[in-house]
């Protein structure tokens, strides 16, 4: 947020929250090396589920002492910008889990998902509908293909935006998936990791996902059900807590369902894990305003990609040959498979061959009028 990482801290076990002893979820501004500011805790809550960076202010969402949403006004205060109710009705009632932009709106979702546009708050629907359960819990959103996807319980099912209060089931991840704690995109796939497995998927079109690991699934084991498990089945499940791309690879934390070394040891759970796919460079920061010249080069056994005429990223090596790019898909720029591009592109330039260090400096040093 405004060029600084924002760190916020909770109370994850779920089961010992409301009776714990356990202080307020606080803020923190990182100031290099060792260092942080205390930026104040948002409200009382013991668990702060995310923040966010919306139209040049800081949010933080949580629970479950006062279900909402809260912006930072400077140093250690923070003020509500919504607090819902504990009403039964679906279009009063969030505990603030997961945060994200998308087309100029923030959204925040658990169990349903509402919109606010910096103004006013608006109900965006139901993710997924569990007219035998009759409960719903929206634990992750991310951006894919332009469009925003949820990720639930009790069924690991994912969802995406259609507008208005409608949504799209787009099926489940895992066999016996319970919770998706975790979307991501990468190299052009969205990713779901859910409960209890601990298990990675990829999402192939249609309602369709291929598991790629389970990290937590012992020969014979059958977890307990989502609203029926009991307490000891419930130590069991394990998460994926968390998915994100950094230099070209795919990574996935794991834990055990409550994160309490109380209910779980530290053995496949309580640990970081990555996968490859393909070859990618990607620049992971904010470009800044004002026009940039971006650059993406296939050189021989690598990808490079330059910012203002600087090499920003690059891939790792590879040999050419196992990489044929060959297709009849459309060129498109802009459209990528997270957010659409959203601003105004000039002189935009294919060419035959790699360019050079030099040629690319030469080119950035011209900007449109």
């Amino acid at each position: 947020h405004n060029g600084d990482l924002y760190a916020a801290t909770s109370t994850y076990d779920w089961t010992r929250v409301k009776e714990g002893d356990y202080d307020p979820g606080h803020v923190y501004r990182y100031l290099g090396g060792q260092k942080w500011e205390d930026c104040g805790a948002p409200s009382d809550n013991r668990t702060l589920n995310s923040l966010a960076s919306f139209h040049g202010k800081l949010y933080a969402a949580g629970g479950p002492n006062t279900k909402g949403v809260f912006v930072r006004e400077g140093g250690k205060n923070w003020q509500p910008a919504k607090i819902f109710t504990d009403g039964s009705g679906l279009k009063e009632y969030c505990f603030p889990h997961a945060m994200c932009r998308h087309n100029g709106k923030l959204f925040v979702g658990w169990p349903a998902v509402f919109a606010f546009d910096g103004h006013d708050w608006r109900f965006a629907g139901d993710p997924i509908y569990h007219l035998q359960n009759g409960f719903l819990q929206t634990h992750s959103l991310e951006l894919y293909q332009g469009k925003l996807h949820a990720g639930t319980w009790p069924e690991a099912k994912v969802a995406v935006y259609q507008g208005g209060e409608q949504w799209q089931d787009l099926g489940r991840i895992g066999q016996d998936g319970t919770e998706t704690n975790a979307l991501a995109v990468y190299n052009g796939k969205l990713y779901g990791g859910s409960i209890p497995r601990a298990e990675v998927c990829r999402y192939d079109g249609d309602a369709s996902w291929t598991s790629l690991r389970r990290f937590y699934s012992p020969e014979g084991w059958r977890p307990g059900l989502p609203g029926k498990a009991s307490r000891k089945e419930v130590n069991e499940w394990s998460r994926v807590t968390s998915l994100t791309v950094c230099d070209g690879k795919l990574f996935a934390s794991t834990g055990s369902c409550t994160s309490s070394v109380k209910d779980a040891p530290i053995d496949v759970r309580g640990k970081v894990f990555s996968m490859e796919a393909g070859k990618m460079a990607s620049y992971d920061d904010d470009l800044g305003p004002g026009w940039k010249h971006v650059a993406a080069v296939r050189d021989g056994r690598q990808l490079r990609l330059y910012i203002d005429g600087k090499l920003a990223a690059k891939s790792a090596e590879f040999a050419p040959s196992e990489y044929d790019l060959s297709n009849a898909q459309p060129l498109r720029i802009g459209f990528g498979q997270t957010e659409y591009f959203a601003g105004a592109m000039n002189d935009v330039r294919l060419y035959q061959g790699a360019l050079s260090d030099s040629e690319i400096q030469t080119l950035s040093s011209k900007r449109p009028e």
